[in-house]
């Protein structure tokens, strides 16, 4: 990789673990990182990456690459709840791209990301609004998705921000 030029620029930087690595110390592995850093966990089972994935942190997105011809659906679909859990956007067959300032943009993960004090316990919606936690899906597969967020949602429920209107089921 070339080097930064700058008194504010960084060198990328892409790193390899194994998941057995990570598993073992996952306190070598998860640290905060500033710039342009990458951590690929390269697992050789399933079971590992699962292992791996419970030892990430909260995190503002989350990348998940699986075949477009939907063989890998079960391995995909039993993923989500455990990204659900650590990231607040999860991006499907790409890397995130910078941050959009519109309404369904998450800006947000786990605990306390998600639970910012400034929200007031007096009215509605904050009332509710400080205890939730969204989560966004961006650019996944229909059938993919978890079935409360797919078309058509199910009756009465959610509301959803779809193409610059409010929906619901």
């Amino acid at each position: 990789m070339a080097a930064a030029a700058g008194p504010a620029s960084h060198v990328p930087v892409l790193l390899e673990v194994s998941g057995r690595d990570l598993i073992a110390r996952p306190e070598a592995v998860m640290v905060e990182a500033f710039g342009n850093a990458t951590v690929v966990v390269a697992c050789d089972s399933l079971h590992e990456l699962h292992a791996a994935v419970a030892c990430v942190h909260g995190s503002l997105g989350a990348s998940l690459y699986a075949a477009r011809d939907g063989r890998d659906d079960a391995d995909f679909t039993d993923l989500v709840p455990l990204l659900i859990e650590r990231a607040g956007r999860i991006v499907e067959n790409r890397m995130p791209t910078g941050l959009g300032v519109v309404p369904s943009m998450q800006h947000g993960g786990p605990w306390p990301s998600a639970g910012p004090p400034f929200f007031s316990a007096v009215g509605f919606p904050w009332t509710i609004l400080r205890f939730a936690r969204r989560v966004c899906f961006d650019g996944w597969t229909e059938s993919r998705l978890p079935e409360i967020v797919r078309d058509p949602p199910p009756p009465g429920r959610p509301w959803r921000y779809v193409d610059h209107a409010w929906t619901r089921g």
